[in-house]
């Protein structure tokens, strides 16, 4: 372990330019920030109580409990990131995240007439969604200010670890390939949705569902990009919590997956290939340095 004047060094961006460069004290704390509020959006959505404590109300409880789950695997995705000392073991998740939640804003803006609005809502449920879109117009900002930062920061990229085998870089462009497009119809044609996803979703949960596929899409596309494991980790853990949570939905409301729609075997292959690929990822990426 460093000592701790190392570790501070680190930590404030001090190493000099010859060496990896550092994840910065303040890029880890807003990390965490992030993660810490897409766990709290999620509580509602994977509680299915989104009539009174969400921005919407999601009827289905397999789309509210599914789109929780998104948020609670960003947040252990970003949380992971957080935790690492160098850059380049964080930023995966950063470009993919600021595209995310610049879609979402603006899915929010073109349904601003869906949201709860303060006539028909009480109190809690006002909170909860001014508290949604407060999140979402500030998490853009927090990402843009830690890309900046630490792109200022002085160091390099340090070298790929350990090799891995090539099926598994094809499984995971066969995963970016699937968030891509499906995340790119429920976003942009969200009329098509059931075409593509197994359950019934309303527009506006279509195209919030979309934007996250997208941002997802492009995590995954960065990780192609770092071909490394100990980089690609945070985007690791979210596909294998991302998998977790589906699967824990399936146990929850046992008979209510809908096996036979076009999009539950597409959905179920892309579930797997996220676990399969998490997995071997996390246990390929050895210790942390």
């Amino acid at each position: 372990m460093a000592p701790y004047g190392d570790h501070f060094a680190w930590r404030h961006g001090r190493e000099p330019a010859g060496t990896p460069k550092p994840l910065t004290g303040g890029s880890a704390r807003l990390l965490m920030l992030v993660a810490a509020l897409l766990a709290l959006l999620g509580l509602p959505l994977f509680a299915a109580a989104t009539r009174l404590f969400f921005a919407w109300t999601v009827p289905d409880p397999l789309a509210a409990v599914s789109l929780g789950g998104a948020y609670w695997a960003s947040a252990a995705g970003l949380w992971v990131a957080a935790r690492v000392r160098r850059w380049a073991d964080a930023r995966v998740v950063v470009p993919g995240s600021l595209v995310y939640t610049v879609a979402t804003v603006v899915v929010a803006l073109v349904h601003r007439d869906t949201l709860h609005p303060a006539a028909d809502s009480g109190a809690v449920t006002l909170l909860a969604t001014w508290l949604w879109l407060a999140v979402y117009l500030v998490v853009p900002v927090l990402l843009a200010v830690t890309a900046v930062g630490q792109w200022r920061i002085r160091g390099t990229t340090p070298p790929r670890g350990r090799p891995t085998p090539r099926w598994l870089w094809s499984l995971v462009a066969v995963q970016a390939v699937a968030l891509l497009a499906v995340g790119g119809i429920l976003l942009f044609a969200p009329g098509y949705a059931g075409r593509v996803w197994p359950w019934q979703l309303t527009s506006l949960t279509a195209q919030a569902t979309g934007a996250w596929l997208v941002g997802l899409g492009v995590v995954t596309v960065q990780v192609l990009v770092e071909r490394d494991p100990r980089r690609a980790r945070p985007a690791a853990v979210i596909w294998v919590a991302l998998a977790a949570v589906q699967l824990l939905t399936m146990v929850r409301y046992p008979g209510q997956f809908p096996f036979g729609s076009p999009g539950s075997l597409g959905y179920l292959l892309v579930v797997v290939i996220g676990l399969v690929s998490g997995a071997r990822i996390l246990t390929g990426a050895g210790p942390d340095r």
